[in-house]
């Protein structure tokens, strides 16, 4: 790859780091469970307080909770996952995004089906134990862009297909580096950008992940720690004092200030790593264990294009991030969801903004008005 094609960046983007992925033809299911547990059937998958399953076993059970879906007609059907067990729920959740079904990770509210839990008036109520099926795959080729999970955004509820989930699962995996022998704890469950983005860019990887969201200590020594900025000072991530060999990754929608950041970094013995994103975007800038600053939110992530914006309008402006003091962030990536606020040249607007360094650090200014 050429320095011009990386432009500010060149000097600075991390060894080993490709900054654009071929996004594969695949649903977000093959391309993080089934081509994983092909190459290392026997390697840790997932690990809750009260069990461990290996890539094999996640393969298959993904596969008979899918084809008992299929079943019951999940197909393009508002499908919310209610379990509370967090194995179960990304078991469930992987099964019912391969089943067709249209999942609602964030809460029930207009759910035509109901994966466990308790449904409400009107709603079908699936109980794991009783579906059953085989694990053989469908017959034919899904729609990868057909809408496959839905989250709520600032501007209206924003859809993502199989390919918007490959493609900011293999950009989050690629940028942080992870591979077989990474770990990964979450303490944010797959129910926004950025619970979905750690835990898909580590299945993809072939890593394994700790489902911690549900307040257990830590007990384990990993390399990254995926948490919410609004979380930093629970006492459930201080539980993680000098276990996380890698860095924190805390996720940010806007500004912050850098005094927490760094609090954090020292409460938890390793670096905090910012990453932005929204529902509606998807993560977008990061900070990576090699090169960040205190008060920049970070680099452009894998895959991602960023391009200044007029605050005012959201039209692009002529020049680049080069020539101007400041502008609002528009992103064009293909993780960016259907729902999107998206101008002129594709553009998604961000309504945040932002200047950028001569290293290509990002630091955010100020929130616009949605």
């Amino acid at each position: 790859m050429s320095k011009l094609s990386l432009g500010m960046l060149s000097a600075f983007w991390p060894e080993g780091v490709f900054r654009y992925i071929n996004v594969p033809l695949q649903t977000v299911t093959e391309a993080c469970v089934h081509r994983p547990a092909s190459t290392a059937p026997s390697a840790v998958a997932l690990v809750s307080p009260e069990q461990t399953m290996s890539y094999g076993e996640l393969s298959r059970r993904v596969r008979e909770g899918a084809a008992a879906l299929r079943e019951r007609g999940v197909e393009g059907r508002r499908t919310a996952i209610a379990l509370t067990a967090p194995m179960e729920r990304v078991v469930w959740l992987l099964a019912a995004l391969e089943a067709g079904a249209l999942v609602a990770p964030a809460g029930m509210e207009g759910a035509e089906l109901v994966i466990g839990g308790e449904a409400l008036p009107g709603q079908e109520r699936l109980l794991p134990e009783e579906l059953a099926g085989d694990d053989q795959p469908p017959a034919g080729r899904p729609d990868l862009r057909a809408p496959r999970l839905a989250l709520p955004a600032p501007g209206g509820e924003v859809l993502y297909g199989h390919r918007q989930l490959v493609a900011m699962a293999l950009a989050w995996g690629a940028f942080f580096q992870l591979g077989p022998e990474a770990t990964t704890a979450l303490l944010v469950p797959p129910a926004d950008w950025l619970g979905l983005a750690a835990l898909l860019g580590a299945l993809c990887r072939g890593a394994a992940v700790l489902l911690r969201w549900s307040g257990r200590g830590a007990g384990v020594t990993v390399d990254y720690l995926v948490l919410r900025w609004r979380d930093a000072g629970d006492a459930d991530v201080a539980a993680w004092r000098g276990r996380v060999r890698l860095g924190a990754l805390v996720g940010i929608e806007g500004p912050f200030q850098a005094w927490p950041r760094r609090r954090l970094a020292r409460t938890l013995e390793t670096p905090a790593l910012t990453v932005l994103g929204r529902n509606d975007l998807g993560p977008y800038v990061a900070s990576h264990p090699e090169w960040s600053l205190a008060d920049a939110a970070g680099i452009v992530l894998c895959n991602a294009d960023l391009h200044p914006l007029d605050p005012s309008d959201g039209h692009p402006l002529p020049v680049g991030w080069d020539l101007v003091e400041a502008a609002e962030i528009g992103v064009k990536s293909p993780a960016v969801p259907q729902g999107a606020q998206v101008v002129e040249d594709g553009w998604a607007r961000t309504h945040l903004l932002a200047h950028i360094d001569p290293s290509g650090l990002y630091y955010l200014r100020r929130s616009l008005q949605l």
